[in-house]
């Protein structure tokens, strides 16, 4: 199996609503970018082999952080899935123990204690959508979420 993992994994920020976000550093994998790298590539590549279907190439990038769980993108042999790793002090115990809503959300394909797979949407994410806490007046948000 080959697996590229983005440098992008280590940030201890994130870029919503157009605004650099800083993660508190309870919910970061180390102290400093080396250690968070570190520690995400061996979180990640233990997952992969935990993955109940085959593949041979893998390719991870982080596309959203939050104080709860991370969101990589990950793409195995060219189909895209959502991977989300539970964050250090998390208050999710166990993605397993969550209840799913019927509609708007990408439906689980594998779920584990501490990861939960999803299929890909293509998209607008819905955090684009809110100001501060506060849902934008936006038509397109209705797509996301029904």
């Amino acid at each position: 199996m080959k697996v590229h993992i983005d440098e992008n994994i280590a940030n201890d920020f994130v870029i919503c609503w157009g605004l650099i976000v800083r993660l508190p550093k309870y919910a970061l994998f180390g102290k400093t970018r080396e250690e968070r790298r570190r520690n995400l590539e061996e979180k990640i590549m233990e997952i992969l082999k935990e993955i109940p279907f085959s593949f041979e190439r893998a390719k991870v990038s982080l596309a959203s952080a939050w104080v709860r769980y991370y969101v990589f993108e990950l793409e195995l042999d060219g189909r895209k899935f959502a991977l989300n790793i539970l964050s250090p002090n998390s208050s999710i115990k166990s993605f397993k123990n969550l209840d799913f809503p019927d509609k708007g959300i990408a439906r689980p394909v594998f779920l584990s204690e501490e990861f939960m797979l999803q299929e890909w949407i293509e998209g607008i994410p819905l955090s684009e959508f809110r100001e501060g806490f506060i849902l934008k007046q936006d038509e397109r948000i209705e797509k996301c979420i029904t």
